[in-house]
């Protein structure tokens, strides 16, 4: 019998959730009837850097990790300086990351050429591997502390610039970039085509690779940059995320980590999105696993919503019909 650690971000997203209603009965069971523990961490990125073993660091060096997925190397000091654009009002400065696929890698490129130009006597090189992630290597990691990029998507900035002995010259330099882009030939003609400038970079995940990693499971199944990285740190073989369950039992079912980004990435689509992909997971997921748990086909379940929480579900739990399953809104009380 398997061990399955299933790690679904936004599982419990509050808001999502008060509409689901009595629409996921097997997920309702699994979580009413699972051990509520506490998480190691309540982030996507802290949660993966802990199934690899990944502890102990200051700040997760996320640019090293991700930088070493897009290229294949990343000796050094490494920091992302994503592309993002800044909307000021009377009292604060939004961020909003660049649209998936909205930024190609000729816009990109021409767009890093500038900055390294400019920022050459510094000794700084950025690097664009993909229009998405820029890179920014150093000599030596920065006396600074950031804050990741998801954390202040649709945010005021001002509380989240680099903080610590460094922050004055690194939110100078910042300045500068903003400067730089502002009128850059690359913007005038992206605005020409109705779409939204680069006018700034976000620097975070500063750090080197980690000294040593461990695969967290025999097998390890999920996508992203993140998860590549970790995976190639530790050696471990990642495969691609199953569709379902029962993928998940053909590819070979064994104890497995498995990553499914599909509540994350439906956020960013229309309405109802949300809904129907947690509908999927309903079906082929939740229902199969429960049916393989009071079968005695699973040897343990862990669910981690990247919430802070911890649900953890044998044969012998699911079968405990005196504890009344719970729809999502009040799966999330406090864990002990």
């Amino acid at each position: 019998m398997a061990r399955l650690t299933l790690l679904i971000p936004g599982l419990l997203d509050g808001t999502a959730s008060d509409a689901v209603g009595g629409h996921t009965p097997a997920l309702a069971r699994l979580l009413g009837r699972a051990r509520l523990e506490k998480a190691p961490a309540a982030d996507r990125a802290s949660l993966l850097a802990h199934q690899f073993g990944v502890v102990g660091e200051a700040h997760l060096p996320v640019a090293a990790l991700t930088r070493l997925a897009d290229t294949g190397e990343a000796d050094g000091c490494w920091l992302r300086a994503d592309p993002v654009h800044l909307q000021a009002d009377l009292s604060q400065v939004l961020l909003s990351p660049q649209p998936l696929g909205d930024l190609d890698a000729a816009d990109a490129t021409a767009l890093v050429a500038s900055l390294n130009e400019s920022f050459r006597e510094l000794g700084w090189t950025f690097d664009v591997p993909h229009p998405q992630r820029w890179y920014l290597r150093l000599d030596a990691p920065p006396d600074i502390c950031t804050h990741p990029l998801q954390q202040v998507r649709g945010r005021d900035i001002h509380p989240f610039l680099p903080e610590g002995a460094d922050a004055r010259v690194w939110r100078s330099r910042l300045n500068e970039i903003q400067m730089l882009l502002f009128d850059h030939p690359v913007n005038r003609q992206r605005e020409a085509r109705g779409q939204v400038p680069v006018n700034s970079v976000w620097f975070w995940g500063e750090g080197t690779l980690p000294e040593k990693a461990r695969s967290p499971a025999m097998e390890v199944h999920g996508a992203g940059p993140l998860l590549r990285g970790l995976a190639r740190v530790s050696g471990a073989e990642l495969h691609p995320p199953p569709a379902s369950a029962a993928d998940w039992r053909q590819a070979g079912g064994g104890d497995s980590l498995v990553v499914l980004d599909d509540l994350t990435d439906a956020a960013a689509d229309p309405p109802g999105a949300w809904l129907a992909a947690l509908a999927r997971l309903e079906r082929d997921w939740f229902a199969p696993l429960l049916a393989d748990l009071q079968r005695g086909r699973l040897r343990e379940l862990v669910l981690h919503p990247a919430d802070g929480r911890v649900y953890r579900l044998g044969p012998a739990r699911s079968w405990r019909l005196w504890q009344r399953p719970r729809d999502l809104p009040g799966a999330v009380g406090e864990a002990p």
